[in-house]
């Protein structure tokens, strides 16, 4: 809808319920997936967090390899996650799913979720849709909050024609329930301002000034 457009073009964001079935996501096979991999959210999680040497060092100190030395590793790196301070780890994540399952390829290319994002970037039928990545997150009770950030700053990309399509798997409680519902600052993607004058927005504890429309 044209109002649609207009909101996701002023807010930078746009909620659309019951865009897919549930029969349209593959649940068994993500969690599959994700089963199979959790050794690499947990290297990926110290490489971000304490850097290549220490994950260096973790993988050195196993000399048993297959299924025995992935175990051992995942209890190292869980350790050393562990001993940082708490909530230092906001979730675990495994990127590029489409890879490894057919399924998870055919969601991402079905016109609930890349027709509508064609739709949002105004594409036209001759223009061709690339899609970047996809990522699971799995936020775990206890894991720390996830610091406000823009996902297009992050992206190696010389564009600012990008969408992220956020895909809820299991239902999520409101805040004062203790759950952790994905919150957008609206409006801040046309804050230029912002970086230039006070640096990394992660690094900004109070954005309350700027005038953003928060939605949870």
């Amino acid at each position: 809808r044209p109002c649609d457009l207009l909101s996701f073009e002023r807010q930078g964001h746009l909620l659309v319920r019951n865009a897919l079935s549930p029969a349209a996501i593959p649940f068994a096979a993500i969690d599959a997936l994700y089963e199979d991999r959790e050794l690499e959210s947990y290297e990926q999680k110290v490489r971000v967090l304490l850097g290549d040497r220490v994950l260096h060092e973790l993988r050195e100190q196993i000399s048993t390899t297959g299924d025995v030395g992935a175990r051992k590793l995942k209890r190292s790196l869980r350790r050393a996650l562990g001993r940082l301070p708490e909530s230092s780890v906001p979730f675990m994540q495994i990127f590029n799913l489409w890879r490894d399952d057919a399924r998870v390829f055919e969601l991402l290319c079905s016109a609930a979720l890349a027709g509508t994002a064609a739709q949002l970037l105004g594409a036209q039928r001759s223009d061709r849709l690339r899609l970047y990545q996809d990522s699971l997150f799995v936020k775990r009770v206890g894991d720390g909050p996830t610091h406000w950030h823009s996902d297009l700053a992050m992206a190696p990309l010389d564009t600012n024609a990008f969408v992220t399509a956020w895909i809820p798997l299991q239902p999520v409680p409101p805040l004062e329930e203790g759950g952790s519902a994905l919150c957008f600052a609206g409006g801040s993607h046309r804050d230029v301002a912002l970086p230039f004058w006070h640096g990394d927005p992660r690094e900004c504890d109070d954005l309350s000034g700027r005038g953003y429309a928060g939605v949870g």
